[in-house]
């Protein structure tokens, strides 16, 4: 589905390819980043599935290396590319799905 979204507005999926448009519609009207919420549950999920303490254990620094290392660089790199238009995105839609 997201591939689709990003396909329709004329954007690149790969996320190392260069970002062409904003996506804001469908989930991401909703929350800024479903992919890497999503890879954290499928995570939790098999850590729960599995009943491994270690790969729940390893959900901590997976977070915040993906929060740390790309999350927030890929917001920097929008910010620089589009703006005002992500900076009124940004302040309207949460990063994870939470409220700021």
């Amino acid at each position: 589905m997201g591939e689709q979204i990003f396909k329709r507005v004329g954007t690149n999926v790969r996320p190392w390819r260069p970002t062409l448009a904003l996506v804001t519609t469908g989930i991401y009207a909703h929350l800024r980043n479903p992919m890497y919420v999503g890879a954290m549950l499928l995570l939790a999920g098999i850590a729960v599935a599995l009943a491994s303490d270690w790969l729940a254990i390893l959900l901590v620094p997976t977070a915040l290396l993906l929060h740390f290392g790309v999350v927030r660089r890929e917001e920097r790199y929008l910010e620089a590319k589009f703006g005002e238009d992500y900076r009124r995105y940004k302040a309207s839609v949460p990063r994870y799905g939470w409220p700021h």
